[in-house]
């Protein structure tokens, strides 16, 4: 079988199972939600961003950089297997001991000081959660199967123990208990390379390669989520609950393209750059066409029916949280797009200008939401969102040489006229959601094909 086969089947089922874990994420919070209201929603909400820092410091872009080792030729995956996991437990209890002073000293309301400390757990659960390890071995199967795991036990436990809005702890404590069984199968299933590895070693110098990466995934996470931090800070639980509220269908988004496009992604192009630079440009152009086709046609339908789909997932107390996603959905697309340019960068090992790129973004993103937020509340912090995913687009468009503007425009041009087309029936007959979707899909398909679009989807290099 040739490799664009595997390439195709990796592909597909990293996105159709991984899309059923996660969308039983995104239902759990959803149900979340509804169930303790946007003021206890936000208090639980502020204290899971606050972690998520912790929890990306306690990392360090150490899973990046096992990936990628572990892709290329030559590399020992059992030696690679045994350093990551040290590096990573070690950095976890360092992370604990200061999320300890910073939640008791930092953190004002007593209800947030412990529900962040619950939350903080879950940085030892993921610090051995070897999802990185099998993707850099290209066995998606098995990533997916510890995500449909971790969706399932997430849901159901959150079914079964959460009922009302007085159960924010409850909460927490299902969110750090659902990335205990995942992780606990991945090891066992990576037992035959743990003995393979020899004696824990301490390796510093894939600390030190890796730091370019961590830093940037925290500044990446500043550009995720300093709206919900700036929005607690300038206003109530309750307008961070309903940014959330909206803010959580994004961020389902974005985390399916980081978790699944780019999981596929990485191996392939660390390959694909040590194999044949010519190659290597074909794919990445050809990626680029795809990702142009799927973000256009969902930003604008988004923007149009974003009404009719938040009733659906929040029927009460979210109405202030409509314009965040008209808005906050062309962030996310903005996203998919950018993401193939930040695995290319990691790929050719060019973690500067990735470091770089993040650092744009947060900086704009602070600045932004400070100027925004205040004045225009949660819509503010929507609009931050998506001038720092542009300005990060400009830049690490302008330092990759895989595309350029000429091709650029030609590849936009036919999915744009193409969703103007699917934008006026949306617009001329007003259905029932259901009905709104198929048309929409159906009008845009057959509109992409009378342009000649779909020829778009052929990719003639070698995988």
């Amino acid at each position: 079988m040739t490799r664009h086969f595997y390439f195709t089947r990796n592909f597909s089922l990293v996105f159709v199972l991984g899309f059923v874990g996660q969308i039983l994420i995104f239902v759990g919070n959803v149900y979340l939600a509804n169930v303790l209201g946007p003021s206890s929603f936000g208090i639980l909400t502020y204290a899971q961003t606050m972690v998520l820092y912790f929890a990306v410091i306690a990392d360090s872009g150490l899973q990046t950089i096992g990936t990628r080792r572990v892709a290329q030729p030559n590399e020992q995956a059992p030696v690679v297997l045994r350093e990551i996991l040290t590096l990573r437990m070690l950095l976890s209890f360092a992370v604990y001991a200061l999320l300890i002073p910073f939640s008791l000293f930092i953190i004002p309301s007593a209800a947030e000081q412990s529900l962040t400390l619950v939350v903080g757990l879950s940085v030892f659960p993921l610090a051995f959660l070897l999802e990185w390890f099998f993707q850099g071995l290209e066995r998606f199967a098995i990533v997916v199967v510890s995500r449909l795991v971790r969706g399932i036990t997430y849901l159901g436990l959150l079914t079964l123990f959460v009922h009302t809005n007085t159960d924010a702890m409850r909460s927490a404590i299902v969110f750090v208990a659902s990335y205990c069984l995942p992780t606990l199968i991945l090891l066992w299933l990576s037992r035959r390379w743990h003995s393979a590895g020899g004696r824990k070693t301490v390796n510093l110098s894939l600390l030190v390669l890796a730091l370019p990466i961590g830093l940037s995934a925290l500044l990446n996470q500043v550009n995720f989520n300093f709206g919900t931090l700036a929005v607690g800070m300038f206003h109530t639980h309750v307008a961070v609950g309903e940014y959330s509220a909206a803010n959580r269908i994004i961020l389902f988004v974005e985390s399916f393209i980081a978790t699944n496009v780019v999981v596929v992604l990485l191996p392939l192009l660390s390959r694909k750059f040590k194999e044949s630079t010519s190659n290597f440009t074909s794919l990445v152009r050809y990626l680029i066409r795809m990702a142009l086709l799927v973000a256009l046609p969902i930003g604008i339908s988004v923007t149009l029916l974003a009404a009719s789909l938040l009733h659906v997932l929040y029927p009460v107390g979210y109405d202030d949280a409509i314009p965040v996603f008209q808005i906050s959905i062309w962030a996310a697309m903005i996203v998919l797009v950018r993401s193939i340019y930040d695995t290319c960068l990691i790929a050719i090992e060019k973690q500067r200008q990735f470091l770089a790129s993040a650092l744009i973004g947060a900086g704009i993103n602070i600045a932004l939401n400070v100027l925004l937020v205040p004045h225009y509340g949660i819509s503010g912090a929507a609009y931050a969102s998506v001038g720092t995913e542009l300005s990060m687009f400009v830049y690490v468009f302008s330092v990759t040489s895989f595309h350029h503007l000429g091709d650029l425009l030609r590849d936009v041009a036919k999915p744009l006229a193409s969703c103007a087309v699917m934008a006026l029936f949306l617009l001329a007959f007003h259905l029932s959601l259901p009905l709104q979707i198929v048309i929409g899909v159906a009008v845009y398909g057959l509109a992409l094909y009378l342009v000649g679009g779909l020829r778009e989807l052929k990719f003639g290099g070698a995988l």
